[in-house]
């Protein structure tokens, strides 16, 4: 389940990034990263809640976002 959770939350803030058209060394400036400590963060979905905060922050988008999918998912689970 904790992979699935770093999954979810990786694809959602690459589906939020793409949309707006922004590379990965676009989103890592706007964050204050290094772009190659921002790639590895954003390939294995490793990041700590206040680097989410402020990838939210600079996505101009609210940190539940990044969640939203997962809750469902979690939901949809244990219904079963």
């Amino acid at each position: 389940m904790e992979n699935e959770k770093k999954n979810t939350v990786r694809e959602n803030i690459i589906s939020h990034r793409n949309a707006r058209g922004w590379t990965q060394a676009d989103l890592a400036e706007r964050v204050g990263m290094k772009p190659s400590t921002y790639a590895t963060k954003e390939a294995k979905g490793n990041f700590k809640t206040s680097e989410l905060m402020v990838v939210a922050d600079a996505l101009n988008i609210d940190i539940k976002e990044f969640f939203d999918f997962l809750c469902w998912r979690i939901c949809l689970y244990y219904i079963r």
